[in-house]
């Protein structure tokens, strides 16, 4: 409750129920707690509970209420509710005032006496006291001494005795803990005492005894008193407690706070006299259980802990404890069973019998001290006193076969087992027990036995460590402990003096019956026992114990059990450990080895399962598994005992390998006398080579120092020799032998590699090392197998030794896994190495026959280590070496046996060419101090023509004289030139691999060659070695790929040896399809070719910068021309016409081609002008050819004869055309592009465009959509072109966007006959019908000629070049309006283009184009021409200005010609004839809805203006009068202009605006746009017409616009004005006075009207029309004409003129708006013609 309220809360709350139930009989408690209440209430400023109780603790009144509680609870009648429940309040509140420390010091007394009376009272309230005592034990330390102590332990005391058993074992354990708490006290003090107790023996001397001293002293006094059945002195009122309880607070203590009693001389004594007496006494006689298991754990806590203060009193205590053992008749059979029980507990702490035997027997003072031994003496009885369970069998010659579990000797029942042996719980354990517990008769067997092996694992623990030292991971006897009775060394004198009791015990348990548990644990005891005699140099007990286990451990007839293995791993333990001192005593080892490793491995029949016999734990795994561990630990060892042991086990080896075998025995171990038990069975591996090859090779395969050092390396490995190569050995030896002695190789190269690591004992061997004998010691025998010649042996017996294939296939193996292993520490035999690797080349007469039999065998075997070398230990090779290494992998790759190892050889140049890299750059000093100039093969025989287009090749001759000097050149470490040479050696190896028959094997050479110059070329090659490689290496390749190919392609064809001719006839046998020889050689040769040009063009691209470039080398620039030369024949080959061209060329001679030209037009990029002209000149000639086909060619010259597939292709072209724009975006960078490179350009990209041999990119969507890959490639070369020359590109740019009208009319193979046709918008389709003549002839000539149905790859239907044409129009139109305005008009005006340019923007505006990149033709082609056009000739305007007289003409006629366009340009896109002679012309608008209606209005407006701009005066502000005739370039233009203005005005009259309307509803989308283009005619016509507008300057309006142009434009606007009012009033007629018109035209002709009453007509502008007037009305010449001319020249002439069909209009019409536009029509009339 407390812990989850406040103190101060719950005491309040406490206090008031108290006071609640105190009131009436209680007055006291009810005062009492009140007070306390004003306490709680008065405390300030506390909120936490431990802040509270540092209150309360000031207060002695705060108990008080609850003692008188309590008293008053006593004092009441039993039963009282009332008082019952202030108890349990005041119980309750007292447990929490103590927990939370909140209890005066001074009143902890009066707490203790009030919970020892409230002890009396219910179960409920005794528990909360228990809880209550140990807390103020614990927080009131310092108070609850002395009487107070007392009153806390009678509390427990008093409860313990409660019936409740729950009550009284809380009360016991409460009793305990409080009891150790007060030696815990004193503990605490003693600590605390070491740190002060120096200063205290300065000032007095002595150190005062404390009060918790005192207090455990009469505590520990009083509880012996009570375990004696005396009176209690502290304690008093205890007597009578259970003596089971005193005795375990007595082993509490002593379990705990030993150390403070031994320390305390008082308390000691207290045990010496009053505990020590009691136990003799209580051993004396007889007792219950319970309390002799309490004795007997005290007695086992006081030896160990106080055999050191109390040394008579254990001593007396192990006594009882041997006599108990010895079965004293008189006593309980359980004192036995816990006397061994207690012994084996000391026991197992070895330290402990260690110290006690120091103490009693091995104390040189007490000589007649034997109590340890006499201990040890009776356990061994116990060991070997129930002969019963022996179980020999006397027909048994081992006395483990009887003793086996799986033996029939015995009833089964007689095993033992330790789980029926034993009890689950030892008895001493055993306190809350009344009576003894039924023991097992084995029971005490097992016990001994477990005591047995504690002191064998605590001997062998003490003992053999000093005595040892470490040889890998195995302990090994380091020499015999030297000992006598006086010495120190316990452990020792213990095992001497115990051997003779536990020697027989030993052999009386081999011949019991034991479970695998206690079998192992007598099998492990004995083993170290053996040890530790061996240790000891005691050679009777462990002879006779190593006998024992080695006699166990031999298989009899029957069968091989576990426990013979366990046996044999046991005394292999031994062994190892005594390998030192054992000597003599191998033979038997080894013997009983071979007999179970025969017996294990290699018996059948029934006991052929014993190889997979499982061990018991804690072991695991198979008996053979743990049979090859203990072999492999074993000879481990040994060889690291020592050279004498280590020979004589090896002689012994080869004396059992030669019996196994038929070996003949070396002379030098012939005389070796032993035991020899040779194996009849020569079948199988061989024991003692198995151990051989183990002996002298570590687990991880590594070396022993000291083997190779000695006479031991020669004689393993001449054994191992001499088995492998001898006739008459078996197979399985043979294979044996082989194996092991590559691993015995392996293993002395690996300890050579190691050689620096080794210790001083390896001193010698690194002499070896150094001097190189060791590598040619461990690759000796290598060469001895490959030739059969083996040493130590006469004349005949070597007759017997034969070269076999296989065993010379092992030496290959084993040199690889040599190379692989240790390759870096052959340093001083890398040319035997290669001795042994080209030795596979000469295969002599008796090798014939095995080599026939499986061909290529020793070439794969060996070549593993030629990959190794290259891969791993080039560095560790000399330049004669590495010359020779290149050598060798030209070998490999030229063999014909296996076509693998040869590509695996060229793969392998590539960690040359690394090497070489890393080997170090090139120092330029250094180069500098060779002689290029004398070295240069171009120097030395080309021709001495001087010509850059002279490709001067050096001759095969000249080359091969060049590598048989550098191979016959001495080369020295680290010189340049030494790098040089080797560069160039395995650059010439691959060259000539590249020239191989076979295609794999070229390709690769020359791929690998390439990537080699590619990746190590510019950071490695110098000049010297770059001249060396262009003209020795590249351009002889090159060249001779190509010859090859054309050889191949010629009409000779091929020769019969590039020609399998056995693989054709191998495939017609087994049924398999193959292709056609013939057709697969010239794919290879193609790919052949390509890859060594491609790769020639990539190494000059790649390393033509930099201060080591490749333009260094002697006539760079011939040899620049040779690649384009080479390039170029490739593509073209070398035929004198077009169709001897194409049968050289393939698809992919055409694709390589190209692609070598793009990348070495990429180094071009910084060339001089001349080079880059090398490779214009180069593309010219590729393209040229390639496209130039003539007219009357076959259909199919562009088609592959055996695929049919077409050879040149639309990539192809588009690449093609990439590489020209390329070189000349290059020339133009470097100024050097001129006027007909350009031209150049620009026609042979025209050409491509329309190849029609080429067939159409299979893209899914047709050129009519979207363009083409090569039409933006052209688009992009007259991009570039228009860098250059951009009147020439413009021009070209008009011609592309008229292409697609052209292919129309050449498709409907119409000519050009109406006026439209013959009109300046179609002038340009003719000329680029002109521009693409001779690819539209070849078109037509394919169509006849193939038919109806294309043919093979080709689509005869042309490309429509319709996207072209839009985005070429597009790109003129951009061009034309660029912002800086710097498009050569002029030059473009006088060349054609600008014409060219109208006209195409004027055919895109009336025959629209639609392309993925365009929403409209007609409205992009209107974009175009609003913007471009007008501004354009308004440049051209000033231009004229500007022009000298003598270009003034063409320039004015060019102007002409433009003028017409644009005027034809215009009618035609607003639907009307340009042949327009009168207003009744007829034509349709093309668009006249949405944005087309509105691009329509809006060039109408653009052309009219710039019109009006180009003739209006230039400088306004000089008041220039207007011009009085029209400028000659654009007489023809107004006339037709005004013609389309009244054109389009006339709609306004016509009645199809008016038909399809209803009266309310509103006008079709057409007929608006109709409405609105006739009223922009209207205005335009107004605006010409006109004088001033009302809101312009008069006097600016008369000078912008020049009077003919008003005098032209005025009579129109007359016409159709009369038309529009004419045509209303005649519908209105119809209609009748009162019929209602249509509101839109109504609207139509109020626009009309007030027009017409607002415009101020030009002053003569209509003088003309009075003219004709006049010639019509004689009559009325004379009176009229002066009003008339005076009328028809003012302001309102354009009313007067139409006053007739005003009035007319007045008499028909009664709407409003349209009277009353009509009257003020009139009014102004009036008022300006008669005031």
């Amino acid at each position: 409750m407390a812990s989850s309220l406040n103190l101060g809360t719950f005491l309040l709350g406490e206090l008031q129920t108290l006071s609640t139930e105190a009131r009436r009989k209680h007055p006291e408690v009810k005062e009492a707690a009140e007070r306390v209440i004003v306490v709680l209430r008065g405390i300030k400023g506390a909120s936490t509970s431990a802040a509270i109780s540092a209150e309360l603790r000031k207060s002695d009144e705060v108990i008080r209420p609850f003692v008188l509680a309590c008293k008053a609870n006593s004092g009441s009648t039993a039963g009282s509710s009332t008082g019952t429940r202030m108890a349990s309040i005041a119980v309750q509140c007292l447990q929490q005032l103590v927990s939370a420390q909140a209890v005066s010091s001074r009143s902890v007394g009066e707490t203790l006496r009030t919970l020892r009376a409230a002890s009396a009272m219910g179960t409920e309230i005794q528990v909360k006291v228990l809880q209550m005592v140990l807390p103020l034990i614990t927080l009131y330390a310092q108070s609850v001494v002395g009487a107070e102590l007392v009153e806390a332990l009678h509390v427990c005391l008093d409860l313990q005795r409660s019936r409740d058993a729950v009550v009284s074992n809380t009360a016991a354990a409460i009793l305990r803990q409080a009891v150790e708490e007060v030696f815990e006290r004193v503990a605490q003090d003693d600590k605390a005492q070491l740190q002060t107790e120096e200063q205290k023996a300065q000032d007095n001397g002595t150190v005062e005894q404390q009060q918790h001293e005192k207090d455990a002293h009469f505590i520990l006094q009083d509880l012996c008193m009570l375990a004696s059945d005396s009176d209690p002195v502290f304690l008093q009122g205890a007597a009578g407690v259970d003596k089971r309880l005193v005795l375990e607070l007595i082993e509490s203590v002593l379990t705990n706070h030993s150390s403070v009693v031994a320390r305390h001389q008082t308390m000691a004594q207290v045990l010496r006299e009053r505990l020590a007496p009691f136990i003799v006494g209580f051993f004396a006689d007889t007792a219950s259980f319970t309390l002799a298991v309490r004795c007997t754990r005290v007695v086992l806590l006081f030896v160990k802990h106080l055999h050191v203060a109390m040394s008579p009193e254990c001593e007396v205590f192990l006594g009882i404890l041997a006599r108990l053992i010895s079965s004293d008749p008189l006593l309980p059979a359980f004192y036995r069973v816990l006397a061994i029980e207690v012994t084996r507990q000391l026991v197992e702490d070895h330290a402990l019998v260690s110290q006690l035997f120091g103490q009693y027997d091995g104390n040189p003072d007490s000589d007649d001290c034997h109590v340890i031994c006499d201990l040890f003496a009776a356990v061994s009885r116990v060991l070997s006193e129930r002969a019963e369970l022996r179980a020999v069998d006397a027909n048994s010659g081992s006395p483990l076969a009887a003793a086996l579990p799986e033996s029939t000797a015995q009833d089964s029942s007689s095993m033992l087992v330790s789980a029926t042996c034993g009890m689950r719980v030892p008895m001493y354990k055993l306190l809350d027990k009344p009576e003894a517990p039924v023991v097992p008769p084995t029971y005490l067997f097992s016990q001994a036995l477990a005591t047995v092996a504690a002191l064998a694992d605590g001997l062998s623990s003490n003992v053999l460590p000093s005595v040892s030292i470490s040889v890998g991971s195995e302990k090994v006897l380091k020499d015999t402990l030297v000992y006598d009775k006086g010495d120190k060394v316990s452990d020792a004198v213990l095992a001497a003096q115990i051997w003779p009791d536990l020697l027989p015990s030993y052999e009386f348990i081999v011949g019991v019956r034991l479970d695998d548990h206690m079998f192992m644990q007598a099998l492990r005891s004995a083993g170290k026992l053996v040890c530790v005699w061996g240790a000891l140099g005691l050679k009777g007990p462990r002879d006779t114990l190593l006998a024992l286990l080695s006699d166990c451990a031999r298989p009899e007839a029957a069968s091989l059990t576990a426990r013979n293995i366990l046996c044999l791993h046991e005394s292999l333990n031994c062994a190892k450990f005594l390998a030192t001192v054992l000597r003599a005593s191998w033979c038997p080892v080894l013997s009983t080895l071979q007999v179970v490793d025969d017996y294990l491995l290699h018996q059948t029949g029934a006991s052929s399962s014993a190889s997979a016999l499982q061990m018991p734990a804690p072991l695991s795994g198979s008996a053979a598994d743990l049979l090859a561990h203990d072999l492999q630990a074993l000879l481990e060892l040994v060889r690291g005992t020592g050279p004498d042991a280590y020979l004589w086990v090896i002689r012994a080896l080869v004396m059992l390998g030669s019996g196994a075998s038929g070996t003949p025995v070396p002379k030098e171990i012939s005389d070796v006398c032993m035991e020899q038990a040779p194996s009849a069975v020569n079948d199988r591996p061989a024991f003692a080579l198995t151990q051989l090859r183990a002996l002298t090779v570590t687990g991880d395969g590594a070396g022993d120092a000291l083997l190779m050092d000695s006479e031991a390396w020669r004689i393993i490995t001449q054994h191992f020799l001499a088995t492998a190569t001898f006739a008459e050995t078996p197979a399985p030896i043979r294979s044996q032998a082989c194996s092991s002695l590559s691993d015995i190789i392996l293993a002395g190269m690996d300890l050579i590699a190691r050689s620096d690591s080794l210790d001083k004992e390896g001193e010698g061997f690194r002499l070896l090392v150094a001097s190189g004998d060791a590598q040619r010691r461990v690759i000796s025998p290598l060469a001895q197998l490959m030739t059969g010649d083996i040493s130590g042996y006469d004349e005949p017996e070597k007759s017997k030794f034969r070269r076999l294939i296989e065993v010379r296939r092992v030496a290959l193996d084993t040199l690889h896994k040599l190379l692989q292993a240790a390759g870096h520490s052959v340093k001083q035999a890398w040319n035997v190495v290669f001795d042994i690797v080209q030795s596979v080349f000469d295969v002599q007469d008796d090798d014939a026959a095995e080599s026939a039999k499986q061909p290529g065998l020793l070439m794969r075997g060996v070549f593993p280590c030629v990959q190794l070398v290259c891969s791993d230990h080039l560095a560790d090779l000399s330049p004669e070496c590495l010359r020779r290494c290149i050598e060798v992998l030209r070998q490999f790759g030229s063999q014909r046996d296996d076509l693998n190892i040869a590509l695996t050889a060229i793969g392998q140049t590539w960690a040359l060419c690394d090497f070489f890299q890393v080997s170090g750059n090139i120092d330029e000093a250094a180069i500098d101090t060779v002689e290029l100039a004398s070295t240069k093969l171009c120097s030395n025989s080309s021709s001495s023509s001087s010509s850059s287009d002279d490709v001067s090749m050096v001759s095969d001759d000249a080359v091969q004289q060049a590598v048989h000097k550098w191979c016959a050149e001495e080369l020295s470490e680290g010189a340049v030139r030494t790098r040089q040479v080797l560069w160039i050696l395995l650059l010439q190896a691959l060259a000539a691999l590249g020239r191989d028959r076979r295609h794999e094997v070229r390709l690769g050479a020359i791929q690998t060659l390439f990537r080699a110059l590619d990746a190590h070329g510019q950071s490695s090659f110098d000049e010297w070695l770059w001249d060396a490689v262009i003209w020795a290496v590249i351009q002889p390749l090159s060249s001779h790929a190509l010859q090859e190919r054309a050889r191949i392609f010629s009409g000779s064809g091929p020769m019969p040896e590039d020609i399998d001719s056995n693989a054709q006839a191998v495939a017609s046998r087994s049924g398999v399809c193959v292709e056609d020889p013939l057709r697969l050689l010239r794919k290879q040769w193609d790919e052949t070719a390509a890859t060594a040009l491609l790769g020639a063009v990539k190494t000059w691209a790649e390393n033509s910068q930099g201060q080591r470039s490749i333009w260094r080398i002697g006539r760079a620039s011939q040899a620049w021309a040779g690649l384009w030369a080479l390039v170029a024949r490739f593509v073209v080959g070398t035929g004198s016409d077009a169709l001897e061209r194409a049968k050289v060329r393939t698809r992919e001679s055409v694709a390589a081609a190209v692609g070598c030209a793009a990348v070495l037009a990429e180094s071009a990029c910084e060339s001089e002008c001349q080079r880059l002209r090398i490779a214009w000149e180069s593309w010219i000639l590729m393209t040229t050819q390639i496209s130039d086909v003539p007219v009357s060619a076959p259909t199919d010259l562009n088609q592959d004869p055996e695929g049919g597939s077409a050879v040149v292709r639309q990539e192809n072209l588009c690449a093609l055309l990439e590489l020209g724009t390329k070189i000349a975006g290059f020339l133009g960078q470097a100024k050097a592009l001129s006027h007909s490179d350009s031209l150049r350009l620009l026609e042979l990209g025209r050409r491509l465009l329309l190849f029609v041999d080429v067939p159409a990119a299979s893209s899914g969507s047709s050129d009519a959509v979207a363009l083409t890959k090569l039409q933006k490639q052209v688009l992009d070369s007259v991009t570039l072109a228009e860098q250059a020359e951009p009147a020439l590109a413009l021009r070209e740019l008009a011609l592309l966007a008229a292409a697609p009208y052209a292919i129309e009319r050449h498709a409907s193979r119409s000519e050009p006959g109406s006026v439209e046709e013959q009109s300046a918008l179609q002038a340009v389709v003719g000329r680029a019908l002109d521009a693409f003549s001779s690819q539209l002839a070849r078109a037509d000539h394919l169509q006849v000629a193939v038919g109806p149905s294309p043919g093979r790859g080709m689509s005869l239907t042309l490309p429509t070049l319709r996207a072209l044409g839009v985005a070429a129009i597009d790109r003129l139109g951009a061009a034309l309006c660029c912002e800086a305005g710097d498009a050569p008009l002029l030059q473009l005006l006088l060349d054609g283009g600008w014409q060219d340019a109208v006209a195409a923007m004027g055919l895109h505006m009336v025959w629209p184009l639609t392309s993925v990149d365009s929403a409209g033709g007609s409205a992009r082609g209107s974009e175009w021409f609003v913007r471009a056009v007008p501004p354009g000739m308004l440049r051209l305007r000033d231009d004229l200005g500007l022009c000298a007289e003598e270009r003034a003409a063409a320039v004015s006629g060019a102007l002409a010609e433009s003028w017409a366009a644009v005027g034809t340009a215009l009618a035609q896109s607003l639907g009307m004839g340009i042949g327009i002679e009168t207003a009744g012309d007829e034509g349709d608008a093309v668009l006249l809805s949405g944005s087309g209606g509105v691009q329509q209005i809006r060039m109408l407006d653009a052309v009219v203006e710039a019109s009006l701009a180009y003739v209006a005066p230039r400088d306004l502000s000089e008041k220039v009068s207007p011009l009085d005739e029209c400028p000659a370039e654009t007489s023809e233009y107004w006339i037709q202009l005004v013609r389309v203005l009244e054109r389009g005005a006339q709609t306004t009259s016509e009645p199809v605006v008016l038909e399809q309307c209803d009266a309310d509803g509103p006008l079709a989308t057409s007929d608006a746009w109709k409405r609105r283009l006739s009223l922009a005619c209207f205005r335009w016509l107004f605006h010409m017409s006109a004088s001033a507008s009302a809101n312009a300057d008069a006097e600016a309006a008369d000078c912008s616009i020049p009077a003919w142009v008003a005098r032209a434009a005025a009579p129109a606007l007359v016409r159709q004005c009369r038309a529009a009012l004419q045509s209303f009033v005649a519908d209105k007629r119809l209609l009748g006075r009162r019929g209602p018109m249509p509101a839109v035209r109504v609207e139509l002709l109020r626009s009309v009207l007030r027009d017409i009453a607002q415009m101020h007509c030009r002053e003569g502008a209509l003088l003309p029309l009075l003219a004709d007037k006049r010639d019509s009305d004689d009559k009325n010449k004379t009176e009229n004409s002066g009003f008339r001319t005076h009328a028809m020249a003012g302001k309102s002439a354009l009313i007067f003129s139409l006053y007739d069909c005003l009035v007319d209009l007045i008499s028909v019409s009664h709407e409003t708006a349209v009277v009353g536009s009509v009257q003020e029509c009139l009014r102004r009339v009036s008022v300006e013609i008669f005031g």
